[in-house]
């Protein structure tokens, strides 16, 4: 069986998956450069944040580790091994000191 093509969009809610399996919503995430991994923030069931290594076709986790609160993924590396985090939005931008 093909794997169906899978578009990533940002949207006001996050990143979303519009092709694939099923299409689904990751919230706050980054994704890798060749759209092969996905790096999102999410809930676990005591309420703490965990930062998920996913599979933008399906969905599924590959690996995850917990984060502070707060923190959300901006951008994952080339070779999509790392990923770095921020607690500002992504449209807040610094400002020079005068």
């Amino acid at each position: 069986m093909a794997v169906p093509d899978v578009v990533l969009a940002e949207s006001r809610h996050g990143l979303v998956v519009l092709g694939g399996a099923r299409p689904h919503g990751f919230g706050a995430a980054a994704v890798s450069l060749d759209g092969g991994v996905v790096d999102a923030v999410n809930r676990d069931e005591a309420g703490g944040s965990l930062l998920a290594r996913l599979d933008p076709a399906d969905g599924v986790a590959t690996r995850r580790i917990a984060v502070g609160s707060g923190w959300v993924p901006r951008v994952v590396s080339a070779d999509g091994r790392a990923c770095a985090l921020s607690r500002t939005n992504a449209s807040a931008r610094p400002v020079a000191p005068r």
